[in-house]
């Protein structure tokens, strides 16, 4: 994102900053959709550890959009990724 982000401001071609912002959306729901299944393998995990005679038929839900949305919401996701995504967009209206 950095490299696209340089040759955006160096070359004044603004595009290459809005192809920045979509990489970072990407990569932003990637990490929450991993923050989601890793928080069905806590609970499941926590599920198991209560229950040790029932362990080992059990299984993690899904991740569905609505844990990849909530994922998005913390704190270890959407700062980063909207602070980046506000750097891509005034490099790409700059000028």
């Amino acid at each position: 994102m950095t490299a696209v982000l340089g040759f955006a401001s160096k070359d004044t071609d603004r595009s290459l900053a809005f192809l920045a912002g979509y990489v970072i959306v990407v990569f932003g729901l990637l990490d929450a959709y991993y923050l989601a299944i890793e928080r069905s393998y806590r609970t499941l995990y926590d599920t198991a550890a209560d229950e040790a005679d029932d362990a080992w038929g059990m299984a993690a839900d899904p991740a569905t959009l609505g844990r990849v949305l909530k994922a998005v919401g913390s704190p270890s996701v959407w700062p980063f990724y909207l602070a980046s995504l506000v750097v891509a967009l005034a490099v790409g209206l700059s000028g």
